[in-house]
Order: C-alpha cells, then structure tokens, then sequence
C-alpha cells in the first residue's frame, strides 16, 4: 500500500502537466478546425499558422463595417463568410431578405442564443428568450401591443415625472427616463420609481454585453470552465441575484394578496405573462429582464441619436412641435394621435435609416441545412445575417447620406406606399426592425413611447450642440451606436399646450 501511495506521488504532477497539456493542444486544434464548415469564401481568414482567432476578432470589433463591404464588393454581391467575436458568420447581401425571412428551419432566437451563450449563468433573459416557447414574443404582440391604446396618457405622465433636466443632458439621462416609462407597461407605477430597480435594468445590459465579450474571448471548449472566474461575468450572475431580491418582495406581496382574494386588476407584464404561459414555465423575473434588454438600451439610443440629429438640422424642430400642438391640442393623448403625427414618424423613421442599431439583420441559426433558390446551403447550425447595406444606397434613396426629414413622409402620400413607409414597417430596403415573422414584435411599444417622449421634449425643451462639437457614431463590430459622450447644451423652454394636464 505504501508502495502504491509512494507512486501516485511521484507520478500525479506529470500526470497532471500532460493531462493541462493535452487540454490545451486540443482546445488549439479545436480552435483552427471551423466546426461549421462551409464552401463559400471568408473575408477575412486565419493565417495557416494562426492558432488563436484573436487577431481576426479584434479585427472585426474595430473593422466590421468595412469588412462587410469589402466582402460585399469582392465577392461580387455573393455570400460569403466573416470570422466575428460571436464565431463564423455567413453574410447575404440584401436580395436574400425576401427569401430567407419566413423559412422556419432559419431561427431568430436560437441565433441569438449562440451569440450570447445563453445557456451560462447570469444570461438567464436570454435563455428564456431563446428556448421559452415564445412566451416573451407573445406576451408582446397579444397583451403589451393591445395596451397601448388604453396607457398612451399614463406613459405620458410617466415621462412628465422623469423629464426634470438640467442645463446639459446625455444618454444617461435618456436611458433612466425610458427606463421609468417603459417599467411603468412592464411593472407597474411601484417598481417603475424604484431606484434598486431601474438602476438594475439601466445597467444589466452594460453587464451582459462585458461579460459576453469576456467569455467569447476565450476558445468555446475552456468556457464551461472559464467563465465561473470572470470578473464581469460573476458582477452579471451577482445583479441576477440582486434582480431576484428587488423584485421578488413585489411578487410575494401579490401572491399574498391573490391567496387572500384582495388582489386588485393589474395592468402590467407581470400579470400578462401569467395570463398569456398557458403551462409554459417561465421566470417571472428572467422575463422581465429580457423585456429591460431588449426595450430599454435601444429605444434611449434611439432618443439620443434623433435629438443629435434634430441639433444638427434645427429646421425641423418647429414644424415638429406645430404638428404636435395641432394633434394634442386637438385630440389629446390617444393612440390615434401618435399615429396622426406622420411628420414626427418620417423623422423617426430616417433617423434609424441612417443609423440603425446594427449594419446586419435577419440574424439567423439554422436547424437544419437550408438550400437556398440559387443554390447557396446555409449548413446546420451555423449562423447568417442580411447585410443592411440598401439604407445607404443611392439606387433606393436619393442623396442618401443626407438627413431628410420629409422623406418618408413624401413615399407615404404615393399610391401603395402608405402602409411601407412607416416607422414601423419593414421592407428589404430599411431593416432597422428586420424582416419577416421574426421582426421585432416590440417596435409598435417603441414608436409610441418614443413619439411620447419626443412629444415632451419638442415642447418642453430647447437644444443645442456645444460650438466646435460633432456627434459621431460608436462602431463595435457590426453594431452602430449613438455617441454616448457628446454632451447637448439644454434650456427649459414655455410649452404652447400644457402637454402634462391634457
């Protein structure tokens, strides 16, 4: 026995080295093998002795945008593959949207779930998301979509409470003012004004997107490992948790009053997904970090961008608030009204065409190998996206890198183009809420909140740029993000109506 014991002794730590060698001489070769094999070209491979993707994707998070149009251009229109941080994916030029939005072996959600590794701890939202059953989608489209028309005026006094700004305002400001309207649909008028609440939702998105840049970092095989040691992704799993403690004294007080038969009408999500899960399990609280992620990052970006652009073209800005005082002065706060300000809407609508959240869309997994009309396979669990290149094209848009405010407001009064020129519609030609079965179901619940909120801005406030400042736009890989550091100069101006007591 001692004998044994003397050996294991002697022998346990070679064993070991070799065993971490092997690990990492395997986790090497699996990171040069593309596991999703495919024929068509790739813009910006591996060199043969690059044993690390780290190069190619540093490259892409500085580069995407003109590796997508230089591949785009060499390749002649023809898909053709990038390596990214999130892994390889196919690129279609954009005469494939109409083809590939409707098929249902190419999936949204799962896409989005490989991107982000759903399935770790701390991306419970996403996960949820992903392999819910559409539970999120249809809470949205069957319950938050059919709300609007009954809360346009409750919205609006939520953004009266929250508009209290100072000489100079920025995306932080925005994104704690959508965060307050937006928890007002999605929690109620208590949770909505919690500061632990709303300092989770503003900040959980931040965290998601450190935390899975740091884990795609590393090769896929060391992640299971790896990501229990990293400090953004113990931060994420950390605000989950705190998530759970805020939310869950609300959720208790409910059920004690549902046991005790006092529970009043709740007009909010926690309520529509109990109605709406027909025995479909979910996380109360996963949910609604979901909703947080994917409603309220966006829609500031949104808000901040327009109001960048409005600083930069001011001739827009009375006519906006003539329209606004016309409609409100006439009809108050209904859901008509915002549809009725169409000039505001064509605003919206070209500010997301020259900056839309993403230089892709139509993010796609398929399930299965998908062979396309011209014989392009898209192969089993790989990965696609649409290049979003149209909005910028001359032969759809004229002078299209200027910012023209009347644009769609024009293709609107041409015969057949009412319905397609929308903030809210999506066509090949402006995918700034994709395409197909799979566009965003919350758009209708953005177009609103931010018409309210520009509806109080407009008439509440006057901006400017500070001399000598220009915004420009933040570039992440394929992701198009509104300046976040440039500042806007701010006074409080006399509203023509009072927009608060309508």
């Amino acid at each position: 026995m001692d004998d044994l014991l003397s050996l294991f002794q002697r022998w346990s730590l070679p064993v070991l080295i070799c065993l971490v060698l092997g690990l990492i001489l395997f986790t090497l070769v699996n990171s040069m093998r593309d596991t999703n094999a495919s024929k068509l070209p790739t813009i910006n491979s591996k060199g043969i002795w690059e044993f690390s993707d780290k190069r190619v994707k540093q490259n892409h998070v500085r580069n995407g945008r003109q590796l997508l149009r230089e591949g785009l251009k060499r390749f002649n229109g023809s898909p053709f593959r990038m390596l990214t941080e999130s892994g390889p994916i196919t690129i279609l030029p954009p005469e494939y949207a109409h083809e590939i939005r409707n098929i249902p072996s190419l999936d949204h959600t799962a896409a989005i779930a490989k991107m982000v590794n759903a399935r770790y701890p701390g991306l419970e939202a996403f996960h949820e998301f992903a392999f819910g059953g559409d539970l999120i989608q249809d809470v949205v489209k069957l319950k938050l979509t059919q709300a609007l028309a009954n809360m346009t005026e409750a919205l609006s006094d939520e953004t009266s409470l929250t508009l209290q700004w100072h000489a100079i305002v920025t995306n932080s400001t925005l994104l704690g003012a959508v965060a307050r309207v937006s928890s007002r649909l999605f929690l109620g008028d208590r949770l909505c004004r919690d500061p632990e609440w709303l300092n989770i939702t503003t900040t959980y998105t931040h965290h998601v997107t450190s935390a899975v840049m740091e884990l795609n970092s590393w090769p896929s095989l060391l992640r299971p490992f790896i990501f229990w040691y990293l400090p953004r992704f113990r931060e994420l799993m950390r605000q989950v948790r705190e998530a759970h403690r805020v939310m869950g004294k609300v959720l208790e007080e409910r059920r004690a009053l549902e046991a005790a038969g006092k529970a009043p009408e709740y007009v909010d999500a926690i309520e529509w997904f109990k109605q709406v899960a027909n025995g479909r399990k979910y996380d109360p609280v996963h949910v609604q970090l979901t909703l947080s992620f994917v409603a309220i990052h966006t829609t500031a970006d949104m808000v901040t961008q327009l109001m960048f652009d409005l600083a930069q073209n001011p001739e827009y800005i009375q006519p906006l608030r003539d329209e606004v005082i016309a409609v409100l002065g006439n009809q108050g706060w209904k859901k008509t009204s915002l549809y009725n300000m169409k000039l505001l809407d064509s605003v919206l609508k070209e500010c997301q065409r020259l900056r839309p959240i993403n230089d892709t869309s139509l993010q796609r997994l398929a399930l299965s190998d998908v062979k396309l009309s011209d014989g392009t396979t898209l192969q089993r669990n790989g990965i696609s996206c649409v290049a979003s290149v149209r909005h910028w094209d001359p032969e759809y848009y004229s002078d299209p890198l200027r910012f023209d405010g009347y644009r769609f407001l024009r293709l609107r009064e041409e015969p057949g183009k009412e319905n397609t020129s929308q903030f809210v519609s999506n066509t090949p030609n402006h995918l700034g809420f994709g395409y197909g079965q799979h566009a965003c179901p919350g758009r209708f619940f953005a177009s609103n909140e931010i018409k309210i909120i520009m509806c109080h801005i407009l008439l509440q406030y006057d901006w400017r740029l500070p001399e000598g400042q220009e915004p420009k736009i933040l570039v992440h890989g394929f992701n198009l993000i509104a300046d976040h550091k440039t500042k806007l100069e701010i006074r409080r101006r006399q509203e023509e109506i009072d927009i608060d007591h309508l």
